[in-house]
């Protein structure tokens, strides 16, 4: 056991997630440990005076047997206040001050060694480099959070010492206590050479993320943290159904970071392979029926997303070519032209655009008896916006779908791409189709599957890939065959004819 003497030092606020197992696994090392729980000014203005979660219950109640636990609850200006608050109780005989966020688990081992490292040394500060999890126990952040290291942790302290600033961690000392030289060793050496890393439990709870980033987009990112970051990248994320669907999810941002895209380098998510400290695989079992009993509170990401005025307005900006050309400009119009113009050749004179997002269509064919069938508010908000005098139906896909029966051709824009199930939906609509169904921009390959990605101003949706060989029986199912499969911009429009 250790000669040198420990304080951890923890300031805390609704920051119950693995605060037990944090406790549990310093306790045998600490001389001390001084906790300051409560507020700064952020949370105050919004209500809160103390932690309304199991904080105060674990911190409060925490088995003390050799009385090293020492609390103040209170309300702090800022961070770097609610640090000095603890400071009140450090004994002038501890040699180091440990800084101890409720989400950082150390193993044993490794808070031996490195005090011994530090005494053997020298040294007077450390930084750790942090395994930072995400979305649960089995992966973590790689890139630039793995490539950091300056998680400022342990610091050599004297009688009088106190914090300067929380962010980044800093502490001075009286110089009456006549300090030793400075010297610092880096988290990179600790890790590479001495295997000694922080466990950062930080991304890992959905109730924990999302007040993070509600702090975070406040008084750390601001205006830098990805616009929707909580339910554009970190729920989508843990919904996914395979790492297929994380890896997706994860190319929107370049990594999984809060940080907009381009202001931070990348941060890939990565498999953990190691072992966690021995007081979180204790508990495992119940962290992981935590995470599920909170992602129950949240809708499976989906169509939801759609119901934005801020995407409403983008997608009439689109249809007005603000944000890019309009479809009678676009590289892709000529192959859609050619088919609606093989259909109305053939007989076709009335024309169902289902999805048709702006009514674009309808308002360049002026010739057919033209309706558009969109998602719910995107006709209201976007298509009788665009082209007041076409007509329009608002309809679900879920719903009855019979009315598409009254129509000789349907176009389905980009309707079936931005589906969890486009086979689903696409059996759906071919059960109700009268006589054409023009399928454009639809992703072809080996597999039929579907991905989330990003669309209008970094909101979610599904995109879709129909399998080769599915695109011909499914709708001969139906008894329609494949007269045209046309490439378009990377992607496919088809012609289906029912005999």
């Amino acid at each position: 056991m250790m000669n040198k003497k420990i304080a951890f030092g923890m300031i805390v606020f609704e920051g119950d997630y693995v605060l037990e197992a944090c406790l549990s696994q310093v306790y045998p090392y600490a001389s001390q440990i001084l906790i300051a729980e409560g507020p700064v000014k952020f949370w105050q203005e919004k209500g809160r005076s103390t932690s309304t979660d199991r904080t105060n219950q674990i911190i409060d109640n925490f088995p003390d047997p050799e009385n090293k636990i020492k609390i103040v609850h209170g309300q702090f200006s800022e961070k770097d206040d609610q640090c000095s608050a603890y400071m009140q109780f450090l004994n002038d005989d501890i040699d180091y001050l440990w800084n101890l966020d409720s989400d950082e688990i150390f193993k044993g081992e490794d808070i031996e060694k490195l005090i011994d490292i530090m005494e053997k040394g020298g040294y007077t500060s450390a930084d750790v480099k942090s395994c930072s999890f995400y979305g649960g126990f089995d992966r973590y952040i790689g890139g630039f959070e793995e490539r950091k290291g300056n998680f400022h942790r342990v610091f050599k302290v004297y009688p009088g010492s106190k914090w300067l600033t929380h962010r980044p961690p800093t502490v001075v000392h009286d110089p009456s206590a006549d300090p030793i030289p400075s010297k610092h060793i880096d988290g990179d050496t600790l890790w590479y050479r001495h295997g000694i890393r922080m466990y950062h439990y930080s991304y890992v709870f959905p109730k924990q993320v999302a007040n993070k980033i509600e702090y975070y987009e406040a008084k750390v990112s601001r205006d830098k943290c990805f616009k929707n970051y909580f339910e554009t990248i970190y729920l989508t994320w843990v919904q996914a159904d395979d790492d297929e669907q994380k890896f997706n999810v994860e190319m929107i941002n370049d990594g999984v970071h809060e940080f907009i895209k381009g202001t931070r380098p990348h941060t890939f998510t990565k498999r953990f392979e190691g072992s966690h400290p021995s007081e979180i695989e204790k508990r495992l079992e119940e962290y992981r029926n935590r995470i599920d009993d909170e992602m129950s509170s949240y809708s499976k990401v989906g169509l939801e997303c759609w119901k934005s005025d801020q995407v409403y307005e983008h997608m009439l900006d689109g249809a007005n070519g603000k944000l890019w050309a309009k479809l009678e400009n676009s590289s892709h119009w000529p192959v859609l032209k050619q088919l609606l113009d093989f259909c109305k050749s053939n007989g076709a004179t009335s024309f169902c655009d289902v999805g048709c997002g702006a009514g674009a269509v309808g308002h360049i064919y002026k010739d057919v008896e033209y309706t558009g069938a969109d998602l719910p508010g995107i006709v209201q908000n976007v298509s009788r916006k665009f082209s007041p005098d076409l007509n329009f139906v608002e309809f679900d896909i879920d719903e009855d779908v019979s009315f598409l029966s009254n129509y000789d051709c349907l176009v389905l824009g980009g309707f079936i791409d931005v589906m969890e199930k486009p086979i689903e939906v696409l059996e759906k609509i071919l059960a109700s189709s009268k006589k054409y169904v023009v399928i454009h921009r639809q992703h072809l390959g080996k597999g039929t599957k579907s991905w989330l990605t990003t669309s209008y101003n970094n909101m979610i949706s599904y995109q879709s890939q129909i399998d080769t060989d599915e695109i011909i029986s499914i709708p001969k199912k139906y008894g329609f065959t494949v007269l045209n499969i046309t490439p378009v911009d990377g992607q496919y429009s088809i012609l289906l004819e029912k005999k």
